[in-house]
């Protein structure tokens, strides 16, 4: 069960707090394991299949904070101090740090994460901004050289290293050496977990050892995995004997074990996701079946720890390994089949509880694939549940998501009454049965199968009954819920908790807790849900636990009467949850589950002393790791820290103390609690209070993701040492600070305001294509510039009336590199909050910023970028344009070239459309625009500079081609293009040359066409 805690975006005020990551309190400390493996330095620049992560930092009390990077010299002798965490300068490897890295001046710079190698530099690495200050920030020229990677690790084998984790934690008197219920090997452990009837010889998940003696992406995830769910076992017990009331004590090894074990498992995540990186890079040589593997336990990691993070992105990255994969070989068709059950068990059950548009699966799981793929593992899947069953729930959570007019109800809610009844006619007892006919299942425990199928399909059933509107209009609705709850409770009651089976029932526990009315049903459903925790101690069961409580603290009804299920899905709403105080910071106000209510929290965070960098990362450590479990994207925060530095004692005396009050006055600012988001024809104006409230939290990173997205919300992504483009980077970091350093707090003081909104096609009615003979062409010009420039997004430059096309990417916003709207958007941050408030864009939409502040004059693009700082009369917010472009290389175009499809042409022309006439301007105002969507989408320059023209004469704006001499000869044909038109061509003319290009014609040959035309 994944279900989705938060959609809306929510501003943690003082009644809202944002969800806990797990319910153990572990930390992780600086001491080396002797004895183990050396582990290399590991990458962070990761491909969307893996989402980022760095390590944990907890505190109890008693036990010391340890900095996120300790120095050590590699050689043997005594622990030192250094700061306030202390190492063990031993052979082995530290937990602190991976390498020994040191900047030219000598100054440590030590990092989780460093890949930034000299060539032929071994154990060494620069940090890029480690020795330059702000002056040198502000104006210059500079290029990036591509990193090398760090070759395979040295562990011969996963079993090995799991081993000698083992014995070091026997050493300890912690775990005993024997497989016991004390210490059984983690391994075996865990692969129990994974099937339904652990059999040695019939468990395909143990088949994955022999692989990682020569995969060391395997050895490093599969570690990951055991490690956590070692350290959630030892912390379960621990939890469980000191909460239920057990004679026997816990020993007082256990929570420093767990501890260990946590440490060891982020570790181990950190390799694995930068050995994922390069397997990438080279699918063929690692072999499908290893990195759909490795997905597959990244999948299983994120529900070890919480199940609420990183599982999607994984998911998505597992869906197109599968497209990809050959015949399985021989031998590996039992992993195969049960790694591909897996991941469509994780899609249907994660799809269960999220809008459409949250979690993009491309063609890879297709629903015409379910019953064939679930059918190969059913017999000893861990779920034990029928197939069909799983497809029936599929289909109804594709119901509920369809869009709900007068004309569909009824047809959404005959279908919905049809998958009602297919579930309820399924005969479990066959299927139940049929477990005998495999005869290393001749043992299996029928009766509990029967229980556990039979609450799996009156689960389904209740799941469609509350997911699809139109069937709450039923009469005897909620009689029909009532009893359905009421089944599911009794089967469930006929599974003891030491059957097999007994784990297989999360999913219909948390759908009869769910639809709980009474104090009694929700205390059955708790105990139940912490006995799975003891069975199997995944840590999104404690994430089930949370959502119920939020189910149950909304009566069981939604926003205007709907039902708990159609709440889940709402991606405009707001959880009130809890999250863990992991450093006992507010230990007064903790509940059993250590969870405060996250404001007061940071309240008490926001008044501890920051008057240098360390101090600074404190902070931001400890929020992060309450709300997330990690610092996340931030890593080790070297960029951060560099930056801060360079700024001298002005960013501690002015600018921090600036930030907490900006922090604080959330509560004031937006009363409701959260952020609007926004609504097709919707309109959010901000003061430029509000605005910078929210830029300052996504510099904190209090904020939780909106359901559109799980990364590239807050400024994580620029803090870590580890960058792609570093002085991009660092340039951001600059324009945030000089940003908070101009921004006035008195709101009379304060000019003008922010405003965002999202425009769809036919909100302004363009003439029709009959019409267009009549719609003379605007003026059209070729601005040839000497480089790129940022310069347009300023006001005095655009003027009143104008605007400049930033974006060609469907999910707006900012990010770790150099592109035209990564440059755009973190030039200006009072842009950035618009990822919090603007859903994906869809093919009919686009969004529209209007009076966000440039800092900085930018020049150059990607590789070789130079900034300087502007003058503060200069820093006027001007009108910027997010428009998403065709994706070219990914369209379907047939045997010609994609851009002249007719349907193409049509869908450029009515996004430009919608986004130049989102406004009314003055005569003569332009639209500033480079060669949209002709870069990473590959679209042809001619035919979408020609669209773009069509598209500024029928909203009445002139258009503004900015080229640099990176577009060769371009801007001379396409100038003498628009020249040769008559004064008095009109749009209809300009459709008429596209028309006339042959379908034959290859991308970049248009414009001849064009010019002959």
């Amino acid at each position: 069960m994944l279900p989705r805690l938060t959609s809306q975006q929510p501003i943690e005020g003082a009644t809202h707090t944002p969800p806990c990551s797990c319910s153990r309190k572990h930390g992780v400390d600086a001491t080396t394991i002797k004895g183990l493996p050396q582990l290399p330095a590991a990458a962070a620049a990761l491909r969307p299949v893996v989402s980022a992560l760095p390590q944990v930092r907890r505190r109890r009390k008693g036990v010391s904070r340890i900095r996120a990077a300790v120095p050590m010299d590699g050689r043997g002798g005594e622990p030192r101090q250094i700061g306030w965490a202390y190492v063990e300068r031993a052979g082995g490897l530290c937990k602190g740090c991976f390498d020994d890295e040191r900047s030219a001046d000598g100054r440590s710079i030590v990092a989780w994460c460093s890949w930034w190698r000299l060539p032929g530099a071994r154990g060494r690495a620069t940090h890029p901004s480690a020795v330059v200050g702000r002056r040198q920030l502000r104006e210059r020229s500079v290029g990036v050289g591509r990193p090398s990677l760090p070759g395979p690790g040295a562990v011969s084998s996963v079993l090995s290293l799991i081993l000698q984790v083992a014995a070091h934690l026997a050493q300890r008197g912690v775990v005993n050496r024997e497989p016991s219920a004390n210490g059984a090997p983690v391994s075996n452990r865990l692969c129990k977990d994974l099937v339904s009837h652990d059999l040695p010889d019939r468990n395909p998940f143990r088949s994955l050892l022999p692989l990682t003696r020569a995969h060391p992406l395997l050895q490093h995830v599969v570690v990951a995995a055991s490690a956590a769910h070692m350290s959630n076992l030892m912390g379960t017990r621990r939890c469980c004997s000191g909460r239920r009331g057990d004679a026997a004590a816990p020993s007082p090894g256990v929570e420093e074990a767990s501890r260990r074990a946590l440490g060891d498992a982020l570790m181990a995540k950190h390799k694995a996701l930068a050995l994922m990186r390069g397997a990438l890079q080279d699918i063929d040589s690692t072999g499908g079946d290893v990195i759909l593997a490795a997905c597959l336990f990244f999948i299983n990691v994120e529900l070890i720890e919480s199940g609420k993070h990183g599982w999607k992105a994984h998911l998505e990255g597992a869906g197109r390994i599968m497209s990809l994969l050959q015949p399985a070989a021989a031998g590996n068709e039992a992993l195969r089949d049960y790694m591909l059950s897996d991941c469509f068990i994780y899609f249907i059950l994660g799809s269960a509880f999220m809008p459409a548009a949250a979690l993009d699966t491309g063609p890879f799981f297709r629903s015409s694939q379910i019953p064939h793929v679930l059918e190969r593992a059913a017999a000893n899947s861990y779920l034990c549940c029928p197939p069909e069953i799983l497809g029936i729930l599929h289909a109804a959570s594709q119901l509920s998501n369809a869009s709900s007019d007068a004309d569909s109800d009824d047809d959404v809610a005959s279908a919905g009454l049809a998958l009602f009844q297919r579930a309820q006619a399924f005969d479990v007892d066959g299927w139940a049965h049929d477990v005998r006919n495999m005869s290393y299942l001749q043992d299996a425990p029928v009766q509990s199968r029967i229980h556990a199928g039979s609450a799996h399909r009156l689960a389904s059933c209740l799941y469609i009954h509350q997911a699809i509107p139109s069937l709450g209009a039923i009469k005897g609705h909620d009689e029909v819920a009532e009893a359905l709850g009421r089944d599911i409770l009794r089967h469930l009651s006929s599974i003891p908790d030491d059957d097999p089976n007994f784990k297989a029932t999360t999913w219909p526990t948390f759908i009869a807790g769910a639809e709980a009315r009474s104090r009694e049903r929700r205390e059955w459903v708790m105990d139940r849900l912490q006995r799975l925790v003891v069975s199997c101690p995944w840590g999104f069961l404690y994430t089930a636990m949370d959502t119920l409580q939020v189910i149950w603290s909304l009566g069981g009804q939604g926003k205007g009467g709907r039902s708990w299920v159609q709440t889940l899905k709402d991606p405009d709403l707001n959880f009130l949850i809890r999250c863990l105080d992991r450093f006992s910071i507010l230990e007064d106000q903790e509940d059993d589950n250590g969870l405060v209510q996250f404001w007061p929290l940071l309240l008490e965070v926001l008044r501890q002393p920051v008057r240098e960098p360390s101090q600074l990362i404190d902070v931001l450590e400890t929020i992060s790791n309450s709300l997330r479990g990690s610092s996340g994207a931030a890593g080790d925060y070297g960029t951060l820290r560099a930056v801060v530095q360079d700024e001298n004692h002005a960013f501690f005396t002015h600018l921090w103390p600036k930030i907490v009050r900006l922090a604080l006055r959330v509560p004031g600012q937006f009363p409701s609690g959260h952020i609007p988001v926004l609504k097709p024809g919707g309109r959010l104006r901000l003061s430029r209070i509000q605005a910078g409230c929210l830029v300052v939290h996504q510099f904190l990173r209090t904020l939780t993701a909106p359901s559109w997205r799980d990364e590239l919300f807050d400024f994580g992504i620029w803090y870590d040492s580890s960058q792609r483009h570093p002085q991009a980077v660092e340039m951001y970091l600059v324009a945030l600070f000089t940003y908070l350093d101009q921004l006035e707090e008195e709101e009379a003081a304060e000019e003008g305001a922010v405003e965002y909104s999202l425009h769809s096609f036919g909100q302004t009615e363009m003439p029709p294509p009959q019409s267009w003979d009549g719609v003379p062409l605007a003026p059209a010009k070729v601005v040839n510039l000497d480089q790129y420039s940022t310069e347009q997004q300023e006001l005095g430059a655009q003027g009143p009336g104008g605007a400049v096309v930033v974006s060609a990417n469907k999910d707006i916003g900012f990010g770790p590199s150099a592109t035209q709207e990564e440059l755009h958007v973190g030039n200006c941050p009072e842009a950035c909050p618009a990822v919090l408030l603007t859903p994906t864009l869809a093919d009919d939409q686009v969004l529209v910023i209007q009076g966000a502040r440039p800092m900085l004059r930018i020049e150059g693009q990607r590789r070789q970028i130079s900034w300087s700082i502007l003058d503060a009369d200069a820093r006027r917010g001007g009108r910027m344009l997010f428009m998403d472009a065709l994706e070219i290389d990914e369209a379907d175009g047939g045997e010609g070239l994609p851009d002249l499809e007719p349907h193409n042409l049509d869908r450029e022309i009515k996004k430009a459309y919608t986004a130049f006439a989102a406004w009314r301007s003055p005569d003569n105002s332009a639209v500033w625009a480079g060669l949209w969507g002709c870069g990473a989408f590959n679209g042809d320059p001619a035919v979408k500079m020609t669209l773009l023209w069509m598209a500024a004469s029928l909203a009445g704006k002139e258009l503004r081609i900015l080229c640099d001499p990176s577009h060769g000869d371009f801007p001379v044909q396409f100038g003498e293009f628009v020249e040769r038109l008559p004064g008095t061509g009109s749009v209809r003319d300009l459709r008429a040359r596209l028309d006339g290009i042959p379908p034959t014609a290859r991308r970049l040959e248009t414009m001849r066409w064009l010019l002959d035309g």
